[in-house]
């Protein structure tokens, strides 16, 4: 009986071998699989980029900090927060066509920012949410070609009056909250 016990464990452990290799074989399947998957989606993805054209990145001039994309700028932050302030047409030899959200104020009033009007380019097309809240900015001249306005762009301001140009399709909600336009 004892022999009889012993070849049916050593059986046993043979089989619970067998499967584990096995498994662990699988597992290394699956795995190689994933990752030739993954490999797959990014080297796809890298040649709709290149073929589309896409391009996305972040840079400084001037102390204007601006992102490129589809080779278009927008103007992500400026380090000068007091007097005039002109927007370049262009950026690192990028078209300027946006001016993004919260740019002298993120979520609520940055002290300090004393900017009293704004040259804001031709090209630009956009102006984001919240852009110059906060600012006692009494002087902006909005050029022919800018389509949006986001909301609350000019709210808490020193303007009192402003000239919205005829290609603006878009103002959202409380762009000029609490001003005295």
């Amino acid at each position: 009986m004892p022999r009889l016990y012993q070849a049916i464990k050593r059986q046993e452990a043979l089989s619970f071998a067998h499967r584990a290799s096995f498994t662990e074989r699988k597992k290394g399947v699956n795995f190689m699989h994933t990752i030739k998957r993954s490999l797959g989606v990014l080297i796809t993805t890298a040649i709709l980029i290149s073929i589309l054209g896409i391009s996305a990145f972040a840079a400084e001039e001037n102390g204007f900090q601006y992102t490129v994309t589809n080779g278009e700028a927008e103007v992500t932050g400026y380090t000068v927060t007091i007097g005039a302030v002109t927007i370049p047409d262009t950026l690192g030899g990028y078209p300027v066509t946006g001016i993004g959200g919260w740019l002298f104020a993120e979520d609520g009033c940055y002290e300090g920012v004393e900017l009293t009007s704004v040259s804001i380019p031709k090209s630009v097309k956009s102006i984001g949410e919240g852009a110059f809240m906060c600012c006692p900015i009494t002087d902006i001249t909005l050029p022919q070609g800018l389509e949006s306005i986001g909301e609350y762009a000019f709210s808490s301001t020193g303007l009192t009056n402003i000239f919205i140009p005829s290609s603006v399709t878009s103002i959202d909600v409380d762009a000029s909250a609490a001003a005295t336009i």
